[in-house]
């Protein structure tokens, strides 16, 4: 299910990676990691491993798998499709918050002047083109939205019931 609505999460709070593990029931209902990362390649497995950590006590596996790589789709078509990855010294913001449940990604980059974040059909034969499809099937809910020069393109997912 796709949206266009975009709307910046209001909590403030920062968890760090190596928060002790008892530290997680002492948090707010409302958890918020922020990443500034480097507009290349190398930034998507760092991503993944903080996000794996900031989320392994917070949600099921299910969750954990999807949300780690829905992180990596996204940034990587940041990274590859946009200024952030295009420009010298190019960056890329990654927020996962996570409450009520539910777990939100956004990331935000430079944007592009030639191309915008859709879902493409790859085809049998291409190699690339299926990160936003993979996130149109995983997401509960995704979109994008335009903040100035920059863009954000968000996913969510809820907590599975067995």
């Amino acid at each position: 299910m796709t949206a266009n609505a975009c709307s910046t999460p209001s909590v403030e709070l920062n968890a760090e990676e190596d928060d002790p593990p008892h530290a997680a029931a002492h948090r707010s209902p409302s958890t918020l990691m922020r990443l500034e990362l480097g507009g290349e390649v190398a930034s998507v497995p760092l991503a993944r491993r903080r996000v794996g950590a900031f989320l392994a006590s917070r949600v099921c596996p299910d969750v954990w798998d999807d949300t780690l790589l829905l992180v990596g789709e996204l940034l990587a078509n940041s990274v590859l499709h946009t200024a952030s990855g295009r420009e010298p010294y190019g960056k890329v913001t990654l927020t996962v918050l996570h409450r009520d449940g539910v777990v939100r990604v956004d990331v935000i980059d430079d944007g592009s002047t030639t191309s915008a974040p859709r879902v493409r059909d790859a085809g049998t034969e291409r190699e690339g083109g299926r990160g936003l499809l993979l996130v149109d099937r995983i997401a509960d809910r995704w979109g994008t939205c335009v903040h100035g020069a920059r863009r954000v393109v968000w996913c969510e997912l809820g907590e599975r019931k067995p």
